[in-house]
Formats: C-alpha cells, structure tokens, sequence
C-alpha cells in the first residue's frame, strides 16, 4: 500500500502503530514456519559427524568443494554436504 503524501505528513497514529506491530508479527510467524530453509551445521559441528579435521572442513568450504557460505565469524555447511564430506576426506595442504 503506498502512502499519499498527506499521509506522510501527519504523525503516526496509534492505530498506525498497532498494524504495524501486527504486520510485523504475522511477517515473522511467516519466517519461522518456512519448511524450505535448509539446515545447516557449523564447520565444527561437520567435523564432528563426518569424522573430517576441522581443518579440513574449511579448506573445502574455501574451496567450494562443499556447499557452504560464511556467517560472519564461522562457515555453516549445509546438511545435504554430510554425506559429500564422509567421501571427501582431503589432506590439509598447509605450509611446513
């Protein structure tokens, strides 16, 4: 719904505030039901059910041998690599 520019002028009402509150609300409801969001572990939590070094999890989510994106601080692998990682099992190729 676009707002007139009468609209944008006056200040907000409380009935303004209590749709906002309530689109807001039913917004996030929508979120957490979403059945399609995949799962994903962290790289230390793959590492420990696949029985890969940790190491190693991130040398193949830097390389993009498994699916993955990094969440700011850690990389998240997603659940449907599990079995990809049990197969791959790549030595760490760091410096000695």
């Amino acid at each position: 719904m676009k707002k007139r520019k009468e609209d944008q002028d006056r200040p907000a009402t409380r009935r303004d505030i209590m749709e906002l509150q309530s689109k807001m609300e039913r917004w996030f409801k929508n979120l957490n039901s979403r059945p399609n969001t995949p799962k994903a572990y962290t790289a230390a939590k793959f590492s420990e059910i696949t029985g890969v070094k940790y190491i190693n999890v991130i040398e193949q989510c830097v390389r993009g041998q498994l699916r993955a994106y990094y969440n700011g601080s850690t990389w998240m692998v997603y659940e449907s690599e599990v079995e990809k990682g049990k197969l791959i099992n790549i030595p760490c190729r760091r410096p000695i």
